[in-house]
C-alpha cells in the first residue's frame, strides 16, 4: 500500500530515454524515501538511462529547494542554461528557471517530443 502512489507503467517511452542517454548525461531528481525509492528502482527499468539520481532524502533538500537543483547541477557538471530540466510540477519547474535551467512543465510524451526538438536534443 505504501508504494501504492506509483503509476503502473512508465510515462516516458523507453526508447526516448534511451536515445537520450546515448547523446546525453541524464539525472533524475526526485523527492522520494528511501522506502519508495527501493520500490521505484525494481518497478521502472528505465533507471537504468539514468547516470545519476539526485534524491531528496540523500540530499536534505526537496524540490523545489534551490539546494537539491544545486547538487543536481553539480553532479551533473554543467551550468544551469546548459541543462533542460522537465517536471509535471509547475512550481518544480519554476524553480529551476529561477537557477538559469531551460525548464518546461511535463505534460505528454508528444509535448516533450516537441520541446526537445524545438531546442535541438536528439534521441533518436
Amino acid at each position: 500500500m505504501w508504494n501504492g502512489i506509483f503509476l503502473p507503467g512508465e510515462i516516458v517511452p523507453d526508447a526516448l530515454l534511451a536515445g537520450l542517454h546515448r547523446r546525453y548525461r541524464l539525472l533524475a531528481l526526485s523527492n522520494t524515501n528511501a522506502i519508495h525509492f527501493a520500490a521505484v528502482r525494481r518497478q521502472y527499468p528505465i533507471l537504468k538511462h539514468f547516470d545519476d539520481c539526485v534524491l531528496s532524502f540523500e540530499v536534505g533538500a526537496a524540490k523545489p529547494d534551490p539546494r537539491i537543483y544545486k547538487v543536481a547541477l553539480d553532479r551533473a557538471g554543467c551550468l544551469p542554461g546548459e541543462c533542460f530540466f522537465t517536471d509535471d510540477v509547475p512550481s518544480y519547474v519554476e524553480a529551476a528557471q529561477r537557477l538559469g535551467m531551460d525548464a518546461v512543465r511535463f505534460e505528454s510524451v508528444p509535448q516533450l517530443e516537441r520541446d526537445l526538438a524545438a531546442r535541438g536534443i536528439e534521441w533518436r
